[in-house]
């Protein structure tokens, strides 16, 4: 797992494909599951803190250039995992927050979970997100085809997380 250089566009970063086949929040759930069980494999040892799974609206570059849409990641000791689209990026979240343009104080813009919250969202839901993000705020016109929104999660993880 390598960290990334800061100046290369967020499209580097966020490959979300236009035929719905993103898969950021389920990528995330997977990869803050690996934290506490060995359901996925090899466990996921962040260098520091507390790992917590984050949705939040980026702005988008290169093809997603002007479009704002809803991603997910996971956030510990100052750096940011995010694993989707078959991706293992890593960079510190300073880096991470200016490229993609994300304000973690914008009303229904963002939202951090712990384990155990994102548990009871997966539990109460039964979908990998997004949960909580004012889908209003979205820019991008296309959004319904960026990502797998709500997508289920299979009953044998939600007995898992029981």
């Amino acid at each position: 797992m390598a960290v990334l250089h800061p100046m290369k566009s967020f499209q580097s970063y966020i490959t979300e494909k236009h035929e719905g086949d993103g898969d950021c929040m389920e990528a995330a759930v997977k990869l803050m599951m690996r934290s506490y069980t060995d359901y996925y494999g090899e466990r996921f040892k962040p260098a520091s803190g507390s790992p917590f799974l984050v949705h939040g609206l980026v702005h988008g570059q290169g093809s997603l250039k002007g479009k704002r849409f809803v991603h997910a990641w996971v956030e510990s000791g100052g750096m940011v995992y995010d694993y989707s689209n078959g991706g293992e990026n890593e960079l510190t979240q300073s880096q991470y927050y200016r490229i993609g343009k994300i304000d973690p104080k914008q009303k229904g813009a963002y939202f951090k979970y712990s384990y155990s919250d994102m548990k009871k969202k997966l539990l109460s839901t039964g979908h990998y997100g997004p949960w909580d993000i004012d889908m209003s705020l979205e820019e991008a016109t296309m959004t319904k085809r960026i990502g797998r929104k709500r997508k289920s999660v299979s009953p044998e993880i939600l007995k898992l997380l029981k």
